[in-house]
């Protein structure tokens, strides 16, 4: 897997903090109904919503993945992003994930997972914290997420160790605590080989 990787050392911090950058490519878009942001305002960035995902990481919270797909390869609070929370151990037992070896797999391809069903399998949150700050949230109420290639490490502490990712969000209804009807439609395709997982070593 191809990285670029910045090693950064803070003059007044005994803290060195390898970044890597993942490698592939992405793209995000909605059709929002409600252009408001925040509710009162307009806001023209909602309209033909779209964006060339520049950056994918992952987090595990043990049998929890978190995939952040983002716009550009800062903080998550300076870019807008995409996120997937995928239940890891209720795709395993629902027969959908197998153990390979060392990775997760899909028992099928494509693997596919419900968004807002009974099961809670996943999630989807497009955050947009550059164009809409004051109402950054907004999570997918019903949609798909369908992984063409699934390959990700049982083991979190080897994230980024020949990972692969690929697949799209399709038809994710959109919506926020107040509004009072789905706002907005995603879509959102990927291709990416995750990072390794930052690296901070205190000395």
């Amino acid at each position: 897997m191809n990285q670029v990787c910045l090693v950064l050392v803070p003059p007044l911090l005994a803290l060195t903090l390898v970044a890597c950058e993942s490698s592939g490519e992405g793209l995000v878009s909605a059709e929002f109904s409600l252009t408001e942001c925040p509710p009162g305002t307009d806001n023209s960035e909602l309209e033909n919503y779209s964006w060339k995902a520049d950056y994918l990481v992952t987090e595990r919270y043990f049998e929890t993945l978190i995939i952040n797909i983002q716009e550009f390869s800062v903080d998550v609070f300076e870019t807008d992003s995409l996120g997937i929370r995928l239940d890891l151990e209720g795709l395993e037992i629902d027969g959908k994930l197998v153990r390979d070896g060392q990775f997760f797999r899909p028992r099928s391809v494509p693997l596919r997972v419900s968004v807002g069903d009974e099961r809670n399998e996943s999630q989807v949150i497009l955050s947009l914290y550059q164009t809409c700050v004051r109402l950054p949230g907004y999570s997918a109420i019903e949609g798909m997420v369908v992984f063409d290639e699934f390959r990700i490490r049982i083991d979190g502490k080897k994230t980024g160790d020949d990972e692969r990712l690929v697949g799209r969000v399709i038809d994710a209804q959109l919506s926020y605590a107040q509004a009072p009807a789905p706002i907005g439609i995603l879509q959102a395709s990927f291709d990416f080989e995750p990072p390794e997982r930052p690296l901070r070593e205190f000395r």
